[in-house]
């Protein structure tokens, strides 16, 4: 390897007193259990009394008609 600055799981494994090569797979390990859990947490039905809010993105994609949205009718919570 030439030498010029330290990677970060370089300068990692020394501040650790770990080999480069084992913060690698600790990181490798971690970002996998993240990932998992993230999609565990994603994958969960809502509750039925779940307050979303209000989403124009996502009524445009559903088919819903932007004339006959007003800003009357949006809660004053979500007008903010």
């Amino acid at each position: 390897m030439i030498p010029g600055p330290a990677t970060r799981s370089a300068v990692l494994a020394e501040r650790l007193k770990m080999s480069e090569d084992a913060v690698n797979i600790a990181t490798h390990r971690l970002r996998k259990r993240y990932r998992e859990i993230l999609e565990a947490e994603i994958a969960q039905p809502l509750p039925v009394n779940a307050k979303l809010g209000f989403c124009p993105l996502c009524l445009l994609r559903s088919g819903v008609d932007a004339d006959s949205l007003s800003l009357a009718k949006t809660p004053a919570s979500i007008r903010r």
